[in-house]
């Protein structure tokens, strides 16, 4: 959630220049190819493998605030967090018993025993209560009613779609799953 706070407050990630106008880049997510994609050598080519170009959603490469870039944030592959959430805690629709995709803004949706660090709020970005998938943020994938416990996968990856985006979370994976449309970061603490 770090990193989504820094990249999303740089105007150069949204498609109008300007934060939270337009859309956020939300990687390769439309399945062409499909399959995940290595980054390029060159940090320029932000759009490298996915046969798109500007002005379309698929841009791989974000900037951080210090200029860095990084890759593949949202879409391509999953990134598999530490973070779980155990049974009974999922947020969701009261009532719900099977997965589904939710927009973060639903005033339906609550968020039972999701740490407020994982929410999008608790990035402290003007406006972003309000965003959807319509600015490339993705959604949450979740069920109320599950009873197990289940890992952090942020991002989507190469064929979710609209609903790849930096703040996308899945909570549908046991903490010893592995699957491969799911990847992790190695990071020094």
């Amino acid at each position: 959630m770090t990193i989504a706070q820094n990249v999303l407050s740089v105007s150069s990630n949204w498609s109008d220049g300007a934060v939270g106008n337009g859309y956020f880049y939300s990687g390769h997510n439309d399945s062409t190819p499909n399959d995940a994609l290595e980054a390029d050598i060159n940090d320029s080519n932000g759009y490298y493998g996915t046969g798109q170009s500007s002005p379309s959603n698929q841009r791989r490469t974000l900037t951080l605030s210090n200029g860095e870039i990084i890759w593949d944030m949202s879409g391509n592959a999953y990134e598999w967090t530490q973070g779980v959430i155990s049974g009974g805690k999922q947020p969701g629709i009261l009532g719900e018993s099977s997965y589904s995709s939710k927009e973060w803004n639903s005033v339906s949706l609550l968020m039972n025993g999701l740490p407020v660090a994982s929410q999008p709020s608790s990035t402290g970005i003007s406006g972003i209560n309000s965003w959807t998938t319509s600015q490339g943020i993705g959604r949450l994938y979740s069920n109320y009613g599950e009873t197990v416990e289940k890992s952090f996968r942020r991002g989507g990856y190469w064929c979710t779609g609209t609903e790849a985006g930096i703040l996308t979370l899945t909570l549908y994976y046991p903490s010893s799953g592995v699957h491969p449309d799911v990847g992790f970061r190695v990071v020094k603490s």
